[in-house]
């Protein structure tokens, strides 16, 4: 059965039109799979425990449209597939009532050895509590962007602070999106967001960020300065 979250749409996740930002759209479906782990009992201290965590390797998000401040919503959240080193889980975003859907998401994760930092086998204690369920409705693509690296251009560096960071000392998930955010184009809605992470930045690396922007869609690569690819964001416009 899918886990659920009720919340509301607060000031503090909200952009300037008044609705819930992107970013506070991947904060909220990453705080509630966190709480599911937590309510679990495989969360944070069972992975620290096991000197292990869960890293994300891409997100893919359709949005039908986003809720306002104050709005009261479910974020749903369940695992949709497993094998032996890859988990798949997946979101929706709806109204309280159910009535309307907002978004829905599909992720792709692996649990890292912290000391070898390398993927490892998934525990069988975690697959048995999370269990299984259909995917979320909707066509969705592998994990990996294709582009051209022809068409991008360097726009702007940006150096990797403190408050960025997550709980295992890299940028979190959603600063990669907020920093990607600067290269949609002004008055352009986001309706799909697919994000493919490659190497974790770190605090004080100088992230190189490099984007194009086509017919309906921007392609942003994030690089360190020696070359090094951190992520690929990908917007559908609108």
């Amino acid at each position: 059965m899918p886990y659920s979250m009720n919340d509301r749409i607060r000031f503090s996740e909200s952009d300037s039109s008044g609705r819930l930002s992107i970013p506070g759209l991947i904060n909220l479906f990453q705080d509630c799979c966190t709480f599911q782990s937590e309510d679990l009992g495989v969360g944070k201290s069972y992975m620290k425990s096991r000197h292990e965590a869960w890293f994300i390797f891409s997100w893919q998000i359709k949005i039908d449209s986003l809720p306002a401040l104050g709005d009261q919503v479910t974020a749903d959240t369940w695992a949709a597939g497993f094998n032996a080193l890859i988990a798949k889980r997946d979101f929706r975003l709806k109204s309280a009532d159910g009535e309307k859907v907002f978004a829905r998401a599909r992720s792709i994760w692996s649990i890292v050895d912290l000391d070898q930092m390398f993927p490892k086998k998934i525990d069988p204690k975690q697959v048995e509590a999370y269990g299984m369920e259909p995917p979320v409705e909707g066509t969705w693509y592998g994990r990996k962007i294709r582009y051209d690296e022809t068409r991008l251009s360097e726009k702007r560096t940006f150096t990797v602070s403190f408050d960025q960071l997550d709980s295992n000392h890299h940028m979190n998930n959603s600063q990669y999106v907020l920093e990607a955010m600067s290269e949609v184009p002004e008055g352009a809605t986001v309706n799909e967001i697919r994000v493919e992470y490659k190497m974790q930045a770190l605090l004080g690396e100088e992230i190189h960020i490099f984007s194009s922007n086509e017919s309906g869609k921007a392609v942003i690569s994030m690089k360190k300065t020696d070359g090094t690819e951190c992520a690929v964001v990908q917007f559908g416009l609108e």
